[in-house]
């Protein structure tokens, strides 16, 4: 049986995974977040890529601010598929713009609130 994975040449990594993270970010920043994720222990051929949205809010305390989480998200994502990514990470437990992204592309976008607490759920006892 053939590998149903796609083939990249040999310089390419085999899964390029955006990772949104939901405020702006310098880039001395996210290079802290690359060497923490370089840690992680990914298999070969799977990268990360950071990208950090343009405009978030101060934090998430109204509509408003949920409203521009969104927005900004979204407008980091929205290319994803273009971009050659194979799916989407969004680094943040509120998912913000998770819905929207899996509405407009065609490669998996994921959030750490809705398969933690779905894990949670499954492994525990009680949640």
């Amino acid at each position: 049986m053939s590998d149903p994975r796609p083939q990249r040449s040999k310089d390419l990594p085999i899964y390029r995974i955006l990772v949104i993270v939901p405020f702006p970010m310098a880039e001395e920043q996210l290079a802290l977040r690359r060497a923490q994720a370089a840690k992680a222990g990914l298999p070969p051929g799977v990268e990360l890529v950071f990208r950090p949205v343009r405009a978030a809010p101060a934090n998430y305390s109204s509509a408003a601010d949920s409203a521009l989480a969104e927005i900004g998200i979204i407008a980091a994502g929205a290319q994803a598929g273009d971009d050659g990514f194979d799916a989407v990470c969004i680094d943040t437990m509120s998912d913000s713009g998770m819905a929207a992204l899996r509405a407009m592309l065609p490669i998996p976008v994921v959030g750490p609130g809705r398969v933690s607490m779905l894990t949670a759920a499954m492994l525990g006892q009680r949640f």
